[in-house]
């Protein structure tokens, strides 16, 4: 059931970024980037968990480890950097992806931003000395890697659907509900990553926020690919 906007019922949340028609009067949609908290001990765990989330190949199409894991640390960074330097309403996922996609000159100067950065303790700084000592071929290989991985943010509906946030999934721990995370099939490959990423956002949220008094979070997976079998897990988490 596709839908653009959170349309929400008797405790239910609706998320996804395609829509046969509007609703009036939604919530805006999740940007993960809005729970990094640039003053928090885990600031640096947490932006790796979103870059992970986009660093993903489907079975088959597997890139090699290296370039993978270079990818990640080059977005985790990046991640970083826009959250702490960045105005709050241009902390967005978005925003990393324009500044990966810079020119040549654009991105030096990006890099040569992030070299001066003293933020997340110096790990930005880091991160831009980690790329900027590759040599030019693998820096290329890199880079190109994390574009691909980040591709499916030009999409207009992704960046609209990740612009804001004034829902955390944590939030259910207080007020019951059910919230789903809805892809059209044949939007299921492309836009993979914006489901993990949502996926990952809710673990991280009900594993750090304080026990609720609600019943226990049942996570659920269906795929309209395999005769909508259901595979599901549930975690206690108060």
């Amino acid at each position: 059931m596709p839908a653009s906007r959170p349309v929400r019922g008797p405790g239910r949340v609706l998320y996804g970024a395609w829509t046969l028609s509007a609703s009036p009067g939604v919530l805006r949609p999740v940007t993960p980037l809005a729970q990094l908290d640039p003053a928090s001990p885990d600031l640096t765990e947490d932006a790796q968990t979103i870059a992970d989330a986009l660093v993903h190949d489907a079975p088959g199409h597997s890139g090699e480890a290296h370039w993978n894991e270079e990818a990640k640390a080059l977005i985790a960074g990046v991640i970083l950097h826009t959250v702490i330097h960045e105005p709050m309403s241009q902390a967005t996922l978005a925003t990393v992806r324009d500044k990966l996609t810079r020119d040549p000159a654009g991105l030096a100067a990006l890099l040569a931003d992030m070299q001066a950065s003293t933020g997340a303790h110096g790990l930005i700084a880091r991160a831009a000395n980690r790329q900027l000592g590759k040599s030019d071929r693998e820096a290329a290989g890199v880079l190109s890697s994390a574009q691909r991985h980040t591709h499916f943010l030009d999409s207009p509906r992704i960046v609209d659907s990740t612009s804001a946030s004034d829902f955390r999934f944590a939030d259910l721990k207080e007020r019951p509900g059910t919230v789903f995370l809805c892809l059209p099939p044949d939007r299921l490959d492309t836009y993979a990553r914006w489901l993990r990423l949502l996926i990952a956002q809710a673990v991280t949220d009900m594993a750090r926020s304080l026990p609720g008094r609600n019943a226990p979070c049942c996570f659920c997976s269906m795929s309209s690919r395999r005769s909508a079998a259901w595979s599901r897990w549930s975690a206690r988490w108060g």
